[in-house]
């Protein structure tokens, strides 16, 4: 089989050559959505047609233009930042470009999500950050633009949080346990803004506890590794994407597994973060989420073990936490954000109240893949470990 290529002046030529301009859309239906209208019309009986397109303009004064083929008789306008009506204009075209006369409309949207999301927004102190919690209920795709004043009362930028996940829960670290004005504006993908929720927050300190004290605390009843496993020091090499990892085996009866660790000091633990590597996949992308990574994990703490390796009164739950991919995707299948996310490392917030840790025992509880072996690459554990007076 032989291929053709393009002519040197690269011209793009119309598919045929008809300059008769195709019949307008008629029977034109609404429907308004949060910050959109889904429009249905009646195709024009035409047999050169080629699609329709919606021409109208944005808050921003860009216009937009949505196209539908031939093959559907419908089409979403989104974009809209407010509830007043928008003039619309709809042509056809045939196969040589040529449009038809416009159909002019007015739409009507709803509020943009934008807007639910703003009345749901809190900004909350944490530990030496800030906190954004907030509902985006019709999975917009959103840009959080987040910013605090500094030592010279000047407005400085923190990082930026683009997400489309429902349950927005993000902490943005990098501030003092001083107190901060800060405020936060909401962008969609079409520039349309809120206008800046505003908090003053005293975030809470925490130290990341220093690797190099951390051993194996293995105890009795604890989960053998298995083949393949890097041994669970892997756990605190400071290496966040490599492929070797620390695994437990799968108990036969199928109960969690568990592993041990003694972090080397005694703090008021406030969070451990962990990073997971994404399975090898000959066929694409490497997943995230995948076969022993955490699904539901639960943390517990001790300042004094059994060493029987019981799970007793000496023990104390911190934190049950569940791995949720902001897309919502089937196992296997992963978004852009769910891969940003996996890669910054999960935060296992713990339970501030609970007493001063010096060892951490991981208990999986479930895995992606259904059962309850451990893969796991990378741990981080902070708190306060300042003497106490």
């Amino acid at each position: 089989m032989g291929l053709t290529g393009c002519s040197e002046d690269n011209n793009m030529k119309p598919f045929s050559d008809n300059q008769t301009p195709p019949g307008q859309v008629t029977n034109i239906q609404m429907k308004p959505g949060a910050g959109s209208v889904d429009i249905s019309y009646t195709l024009p009986d035409d047999k050169d047609l080629l699609y329709v397109k919606a021409v109208y303009t944005l808050q921003s004064g860009k216009q937009r233009e949505v196209r539908a083929s031939y093959y559907t008789n419908s089409m979403t306008l989104d974009g809209f930042f407010d509830t007043e009506e928008h003039e619309v204009k709809i042509y056809s075209y045939n196969k040589s470009e040529v449009a038809s006369d416009p159909v002019t409309i007015q739409v009507q949207p709803k509020e943009s999500p934008i807007w639910a999301v703003r009345r749901s927004m809190e900004l909350r102190a944490d530990f030496m950050g800030v906190k954004i919690i907030a509902e985006n209920e019709e999975k917009a795709d959103l840009a959080i633009q987040v910013f605090y004043k500094d030592s010279l009362d000047k407005w400085a930028n923190m990082e930026g949080i683009y997400t489309k996940t429902v349950d927005i829960n993000q902490t943005l670290r990098g501030l003092d346990t001083l107190t901060y004005e800060v405020g936060a504006v909401i962008r969609d993908k079409f520039q349309n803004y809120t206008d800046t929720i505003f908090a003053q927050i005293s975030p809470y300190f925490e130290t990341d506890l220093e690797k190099s004290k951390y051993r194996d605390g293995r105890l009795p009843g604890d989960t053998p590794e298995r083949g393949g496993s890097e041994g669970i020091a892997k756990l605190w090499d400071g290496n966040t994407t490599a492929a070797q990892r620390y695994m437990t085996a799968q108990p036969e009866d199928g109960s969690p597994s568990s592993c041990t660790i003694d972090i080397g000091q005694t703090a008021q633990l406030s969070r451990l973060k962990f990073w997971t590597y994404p399975e090898w996949m000959a066929s694409g992308p490497w997943p995230y989420y995948f076969r022993g990574t955490p699904r539901i994990i639960e943390v517990w703490g001790s300042q004094n073990p059994n060493p029987d390796g019981s799970w007793d009164s000496s023990w104390y739950l911190l934190s049950r936490y569940e791995v949720i991919k902001p897309s919502g995707l089937p196992y296997g299948q992963m978004s852009d954000e769910d891969k940003r996310y996996a890669e910054a490392g999960f935060n296992v917030e713990l339970d501030p109240l609970a007493p001063r840790t010096k060892y951490i025992r991981l208990k999986q509880i479930l895995n992606w893949e259904g059962t309850t072996w451990l893969d796991l690459t990378e741990i981080q554990v902070y708190g306060d470990n300042r003497k106490q007076n």
